[in-house]
């Protein structure tokens, strides 16, 4: 760039096209299989932060949506 802020090209590159990004894959949903119940049991504690808990809200929530895979199932 020079000091007037104008961008300075070799010559020749007058026209660049810019760099094609591809587009991020979008964040899939969890299916909710309204016809099936969940089983009727405490949900996890919700996580604070605290790194030392953090392990025992992961087993929390495995435990949780192991029960109510059929509820929970994210497979399309």
């Amino acid at each position: 760039m020079s000091q007037s802020g104008t961008l300075l090209l070799a010559p020749g590159m007058e026209h660049v096209e810019p760099e094609q990004v591809p587009p991020a894959n979008p964040v899939q949903p969890i299916t909710v299989n309204a016809t099936q119940k969940e089983v009727k049991m405490n949900t996890p504690t919700p996580f604070t932060g605290d790194r030392k808990k953090l392990e025992e809200f992961l087993i929390e929530t495995d435990m949780y949506l192991t029960m109510n895979e059929d509820t929970y199932n994210n497979k399309n």
